[in-house]
């Protein structure tokens, strides 16, 4: 009787162990999932960095280009003066 009881409790931890291992399982293949995501995510971001990136040379860009032609307007507007004199 005395056996028949421990081989129950072996039987019953047996059982405990696969079913917590089978918990730990899925909780390993959730984080593989969250990490995965994450690695995605900070793709994602690393690329929309680099269009915020791209945009603000354009923006240099265009404010140059709207100093030269500012540059220019006044060129032309000094040398009308000289025309006219």
């Amino acid at each position: 009787n005395v056996v028949n009881q421990s081989l129950v409790n072996d039987v019953k931890r047996i059982t405990d162990i696969r079913y917590e291992n089978e918990q730990l399982k899925k909780e390993i293949e959730l984080l593989k999932l969250k990490c995965n995501d994450r690695i995605l995510h900070d793709e994602e971001i690393r690329m929309l960095r680099k269009q915020v990136d791209t945009s603000n040379n354009y923006r240099t860009l265009i404010a140059k280009q709207e100093a030269e032609i500012l540059k220019l307007r006044e060129q032309l507007a000094n040398k009308n003066k000289i025309d006219i004199i």
